[in-house]
This record gives structure tokens, sequence and C-alpha cells, in this order.
């Protein structure tokens, strides 16, 4: 206790680990912030990209400014262990004195005569001795827990390692000039009236989605104001490609029951007043992608009755989006193994139970309270609106009216 630096170096360990606790919570809020602006601003897959790879590094900031607040405040209850332990203790001299008078009482005890005063030497070195070790026992039970460090982490993998093959794959396509629409915007993507060929399988050509089968790379779009059924037990599978449902009301995509829709490091995309409904035992996978509803001028809307949703795949994330469109979540589950990002408007409904069985390292129920969005740190939670009988009466209405038209 005495021989030792003291408290100083404990305390300076401390003041510099709170000064890196503040460096990491204004770096995250930081990069929140930008980020929560860019996709204020800037919308399409590139945007989800960008975010999709921020949002890990913000979370990664934020958690360890967290460690570091935590181990400052623990090196701070190490020193004031150490220092409530040095008050304790028997200062060294005062221990000296004590043996020093113990000796010379012995050597002049020629008759007896200081028995009783080495006695009390000897009892006020006891009382000194346990009054030190209950210093130190008390030091060990404080320090103990202090010592104990919570690990920092490696910030995680924001960069696709696949970048450069898929640069050059681009790099190709544009120079054939066969993908040639993918290097426009969403929305010239989204208001091109341009006539559409029928996409044959495993070709990397833009055309038109009638049916179940397998489509290759490249850009595929319903037809204007039609209405493309995945029947039950049908598979739908676009690799690494865009599909579009065209953007006009009363055009739709509808997997049925017991159907599956898988995009290979795709984009799908819900058009102006267009509908996407994925009916009850069906499944629709997004490898590394998005899922995203526009909105503006009409109100694209997504429908998950019953379903399952997967966004993302291994460590890879993928996003559900929605532009001024609209996600209905009747009994379903959005399922991720990345990070999700919920914007406003959705409406869910509170009626159902969500199935145990749909579980992951993101799930978000689709029935009952929805906790806030685990998007982008430092912006607002979602809020519900939780109007269960008119949401659930309007699917009805969709699917009795797609029903009629022959199209489920």
């Amino acid at each position: 206790m005495y021989a030792g630096p003291g408290s100083g170096p404990m305390l300076a360990a401390a003041a510099a680990w709170d000064a890196l606790a503040a460096q990491l919570e204004s770096a995250a809020s930081g990069y929140s912030a930008e980020v929560s602006g860019l996709t204020g601003r800037w919308f399409g897959p590139s945007a989800t990209g960008m975010a999709a790879a921020a949002t890990p590094f913000v979370a990664w900031l934020q958690a360890s400014g967290i460690a570091a607040a935590r181990t400052a405040a623990q090196a701070y209850e190490a020193a004031a262990a150490y220092e409530a332990a040095f008050a304790m203790t028997v200062p060294p001299p005062v221990i000296a004195a004590n043996r020093a008078q113990l000796m010379a009482l012995i050597a002049t005890n020629f008759l007896g005569q200081n028995t009783p005063a080495i006695a009390a030497t000897e009892a006020q070195y006891m009382e000194m001795w346990a009054q030190d070790a209950t210093a130190m026992y008390a030091y060990a039970a404080a320090s103990a827990p202090a010592s104990t460090l919570t690990p920092i982490h490696e910030p995680p993998q924001t960069t696709n390692e696949s970048g450069r093959d898929a640069q050059a794959r681009s790099v190709a396509q544009t120079a054939g000039n066969t993908t040639g629409a993918r290097t426009q915007s969403l929305t010239q993507q989204l208001s091109t009236n341009a006539t559409r060929q029928l996409a044959s399988p495993n070709t990397a050509v833009t055309g038109e989605i009638t049916g179940p089968g397998t489509y290759g790379p490249g850009t595929y779009t319903t037809s204007q104001g039609g209405i493309v059924n995945i029947g039950a037990g049908s598979s739908l599978v676009v690799g690494d490609g865009t599909l579009v449902v065209y953007p006009d009301v009363g055009t739709a995509l509808n997997i049925e029951s017991g159907s599956t829709v898988i995009l290979n490091g795709g984009l799908l995309v819900i058009g102006n007043g267009a509908t996407l409904t994925i009916e009850s035992g069906s499944t629709l996978t997004l490898n590394t992608n998005s899922l995203v509803a526009m909105g503006a001028g009409g109100g694209g809307s997504i429908t998950i009755v019953n379903s399952t949703v997967t966004l993302g795949f291994g460590s890879a994330g993928g996003a559900l989006e929605t532009y001024g469109g609209s996600i209905n979540i009747i009994s379903g589950v959005i399922s991720t193994t990345g990070n999700v990002i919920l914007a406003e408007p959705y409406t869910v409904s509170a009626a159902a139970a969500v199935p145990s069985a749909s579980t992951g390292a993101g799930a978000i129920p689709g029935a009952g309270v929805l906790s806030s969005s685990p998007g982008l740190a430092g912006t607002a939670g979602i809020q519900p609106q939780l109007d269960a009988p008119s949401l659930l009466q309007w699917a009805q209405n969709l699917v009795g009216a797609e029903a009629a038209a022959g199209a489920v």
C-alpha cells in the first residue's frame, strides 16, 4: 500500500478512458447524423447499401463508447477502493515504533517489572495486524470486480469483398450495353414506358415477368396494369437482378400460399400504386439486398399475410424500406440476419400472435407490440398505426377482388 505509486496512475487511466468514451460517442453521433441526412435525400439501391454498411459501424461505435465509459467507471472504483484501504492501513512507522518499544521492554525486563507493558505492546500490535488484514480483504473484494474489464471487439466488416468482381461485371455489362437501365436512377427506371420483352431463363436481359420460372441477371418488370400470380407450390427465382412491380394502380405481384420467391443479390421494387401480397404460408427471401415500396404519386404497398419475409443471408444484412408507400403486416414475421431499416409510414395488425418458430438475430414480429426501429442510431423509433379492423378488412377486400378477377 505504501511502496507502490498509489491511486494516481489509476485515476489518470480512468480520465483517459473517459475521454475515449466521449470521442467514440461523438463519432457515433456524427456518423448517425450523416447517414440520416443522406438517406433522407438519397434513395435507391446505392442508398440502401450505404445505410446497410454504415449502420453496423455506428452500432459498433456506440457499443465501444459504452464499454470505454464502463472501463473508466471501473478504474475510478479501483482508485476509490485503494484510497479506502490506504486510509484503514496502519502506517509502517507506527508498526516499527511498536516493535522497537517491545524490544526495549524485553531488554530491560530483568526482574519482570516490564511484563504488563510487554503484554500491552503485543496486544496493540495484534490490533494493528487485524486492522491491516481487514483493510486488505476489503480492498481485494472491492478491486476484483473493478479490475474485470469488458473487452472491446474489432469493428465489423462494412465492405463487400466481392465488390471488385461486381465492379468488373458491371463494367462488362455496361460495355455490352445490355443493362443500361441499371445505370439510371431508380426514378428513371420506374417512369420508363419502353416496350419490354419476356425474359428467358438464365439470360441477362431487361424483360417482363409473367409467372413462375428462373430469370438470370437483369431487370424484370410486371406488365402495366397486370397481375402476376406465383401459384401454390411454385417458385420464382431472380439471380442478381431487379424485379419491378410496374408503377400503376392495379398492378400486383401475388405470392400464393406455399410458394417461394427468391432474389439472389437482387432488388425488389414495388412501384407507385402497385401492390405486393405475400399470402399465408409463402416465403419471400432477398439475399443481401432490398425490398422497397415506392409511394411518391401513388403509394405502393406491401402486404404480408401470415408469412415470412427474410432479408439478408449470413452476416450480410438486407433492408426493408418505404418511401411514401406502406407495409401492412397481418400476423406475419420479418426476419433478418443483418440490419433492418423500417421507414414510415406502415401499418401493423395487433390481432394475431406471431408464430414462435420464426425467430432470428433481428426477428421483428408482424403482430402485437412492435418495438422502435433497429435501424440507424439516433433516429426516432417508428410509431405503429394500430388500426387492426380496417387493415384486416382492406386485406380481405384485396384478396377477394383478386379472386374475382381470376388472379388467386
